[in-house]
Order: structure tokens, then C-alpha cells, then sequence
């Protein structure tokens, strides 16, 4: 019997509920990968997931990457999975992945995948994949709010690509007003964004196009993400992915970042940086960095702030921007590139307030974003 590290937690029986548990940990079913499942109740520790390739071709990387995120826990139970056909590969790289694990961590069972079956390497017990099983580990987890896994990484990724014919028709709706005061397009993008998830609606073309350009302006992309809170993370994460598919490429990168961080607040580490691979200036977007770096170091989703609220508008913010929608702010225009650094562009509408960032880095890492960031 294990209790799976989910919230409310999950008993199950046997190691072939073990291994039909496995794909919702990582997102999708694993291929020629090692994956490290917490088991117990502390539903903050999360799964690793590595190709095999890589395990074996650079077992330093991987232990250094491996002690960075368990170390800092008191004491863990893990359970290690590798999916191959090949049991010489499947015991190298278990082997690999339990002696990078650091001494902190129990390791209660190490077993090799196959498409038909299991095999426990230490007590060389074997197992049919038990579709029964899966059924009723998958019906437990839809009661907790888990979707079906991905069948494969190669489809997760595809679920963020863009939908060329969803942005042809958000560049064809960009011309629906924007409203002449900053304070005003502020509440627009609040409530729009709050209505969406708290309604689980798709927006309209003309709704998405007006949210998608005022993303390129720094100050409003911060509006967005203000309204982002653990408990409205999931709804966002599906706001923000589907704007990231039907985005033109040129405004893709805000997005995509806002989907990046609303997963990685959810504890969906997978699905977040599958979201920052669709972000086009990545290595240029500060806020993109800040995602990627919690990733890297597994900070826990538990250490976000809640953004601080806004100031008001200066006068001279106002002016800038109602002279800028005076001008041009119906549309969105051909020559903007919201994917540069903040340093190199020049804003879409009216400049930002230049208020100081505020982060703190908790224990164990960076904390990303805790105030204005490009």
C-alpha cells in the first residue's frame, strides 16, 4: 500500500497501482524516461521526470539536479520508474537515479516499465499492465480534479501550438477599441481576465485581440498578472494557453509566460515549460527568465506573493496613453515586438511606471516574480 502524494491524498494497492499513477504525476505517459514519484503525504514535493539518454550520458547533471530539489526536505519516500523495452538500460539508468538521490530520500521501490508489464528490479517481482487498475486510479483522480494524461510528451507539446487560423482571426478582430484613460483599460483587463476563469469561457476574437496587445505594455501585463492567486491558477493556466495558441507570433511571448507561471503555480511543472518553449523571446523576456529559473530549481509554487496592487496612473502615464490610443490604439501594430528586453524596446502604448522591483528569493531559490518585471 502507498499514499500518493496528491491533494486529498491517494491510497493505493500494489505496485500496479504504482505504475498506472505514474502518468498523472508527470502530465503525459512517459517514453525511454526515468521518472521519480514522492510518495506520502507531502503534496508539495514534486516528480522528475528524465530521458534515459540523458541519465546515462551525464549521471553528474543529473545528480547535482536531483539533489537540488530533494535535499531540502526532511526525509521523503520516492518510488523510481524507468519506461524502456531494454532491462540492461532499465538497470543502469535506475541505478544512476538511485545513488543521485540524496540521503534524505528512501527509495521504496525501483521498477522497469514495459508496454505489457512490470518488473520490480530489487525483488525481481513482475506484473501484467493492469487496465482495470488504471480505470480505477483514473477514476480516483478525476474526483481530484486531475485530467487524463497526455498519451505522449511529443502531444503535450502540441497542445500549446499555435492555431495559425485562431490568429488569423484575432489580427482581422484588432481593431476594437481600447479605452482612452489607463485607469479605465486597467479594469478592462481585470475584469476580463477574472470573468474568463471565473465563467471557464473561451474570450471573443475582439476580446482576445485587445487583451493580447495590451500584454505588450509591461504595466498591464502586471494587471494580468495581479489577479493570478493559487486558487484561480488553474483557470488562468487555460485562459492564458489558449491566448498562447491563438496569438501572432510577435505578441506571443506575455502569454505564454503568464501560462507558464499560472501552471507552475498549479505544481504542473511539465505543462509550464512546455508553455515557455512556445514563448518566441524567451532568453530576452525577463519575466519568461524568472519562470525558467523556478523551474530549474524546483522552487515550490507555496512561496508567490500575490502581486501588490498597482498605484494609480501618474498624469503623465495617462497622457502618454491617451495620446497613444488617440493615435493609433485601435489596432495592433504591424512594427510591434513585445519580445524584446525592456532595456531595447520602445512600448506599444504608453511607458510604464518605473517602480522598483521587489523580490525576495526563498529558501532553496529564486522566487519568481515578486513585482514588475518585463
Amino acid at each position: 500500500m502507498a499514499i500518493m502524494s496528491v491533494d486529498p491524498p491517494l491510497v493505493i494497492s500494489g505496485l500496479d497501482g504504482l505504475v498506472a499513477y505514474a502518468p498523472y504525476a508527470v502530465g503525459f505517459h512517459p517514453e525511454d524516461a526515468v521518472v521519480v514519484i514522492p510518495v506520502g503525504f507531502n503534496t508539495e514535493v514534486p516528480a522528475a521526470r528524465q530521458d534515459i539518454d540523458a541519465a546515462l550520458e551525464n549521471s553528474d547533471l543529473s545528480a547535482d539536479r536531483l539533489r537540488r530539489v530533494y535535499s531540502r526536505y526532511e526525509h521523503l519516500e520516492m518510488a523510481v520508474l524507468a519506461y524502456t523495452e531494454d532491462q540492461d538500460r532499465a538497470e543502469k539508468a535506475l541505478g544512476i537515479t538511485a545513488r543521485a538521490l540524496p540521503e534524505n530520500v528512501t527509495i521504496t521501490a525501483q521498477l522497469q516499465v514495459s508496454a505489457e508489464q512490470w518488473r520490480e528490479t530489487i525483488s525481481e517481482r513482475t506484473g501484467p499492465i493492469d487496465s482495470a487498475v488504471s480505470s480505477q486510479v483514473a477514476a480516483e483522480l478525476v474526483l481530484r480534479g486531475r485530467r487524463t494524461p497526455w498519451s505522449s510528451q511529443d502531444e503535450l507539446a502540441q497542445s500549446f501550438g499555435p492555431d495559425h487560423v485562431l490568429s488569423d482571426r484575432v489580427l482581422a478582430a484588432a481593431a476594437g477599441s481600447r479605452d482612452p484613460s489607463l485607469a479605465g483599460e486597467r479594469d478592462w483587463v481585470k475584469r476580463t481576465v477574472e470573468t474568463a476563469v471565473r465563467t471557464q469561457t473561451k474570450l471573443g476574437d475582439p476580446d482576445a485581440a485587445r487583451l493580447l496587445q495590451d500584454l505588450a505594455d509591461i504595466g498591464l501585463r502586471d494587471t494580468a498578472w495581479s489577479t493570478l492567486t493559487v486558487d484561480c491558477a488553474a483557470g488562468q493556466a487555460a485562459l492564458w494557453k489558449d491566448l498562447t495558441r491563438r496569438a501572432p507570433e510577435r505578441l506571443r511571448t506575455p502569454a505564454a509566460t503568464l501560462a507558464a507561471f499560472s501552471y507552475w503555480l498549479t505544481g504542473d511543472g511539465m505543462q509550464a515549460r512546455v508553455a515557455l518553449d512556445h514563448a518566441p523571446a524567451l532568453d530576452t523576456y525577463t519575466m519568461a527568465r524568472l519562470v525558467q529559473t523556478a523551474l530549474h530549481h524546483a522552487v515550490p509554487p507555496n512561496c508567490w506573493t500575490r502581486l501588490p496592487e498597482q498605484p494609480a496612473p501618474t498624469r503623465q502615464e495617462s497622457h502618454a496613453w491617451a495620446a497613444e490610443v488617440a493615435a493609433h490604439g485601435h489596432a495592433v501594430s504591424p512594427s510591434a515586438n513585445v519580445d524584446r528586453d525592456e532595456a531595447s524596446r520602445q512600448p506599444l502604448t504608453a511607458p510604464r511606471s518605473r517602480r522598483p522591483e521587489h523580490r525576495q528569493p526563498p529558501a532553496g531559490g529564486p522566487q519568481p516574480g515578486v513585482g514588475p518585471t518585463p
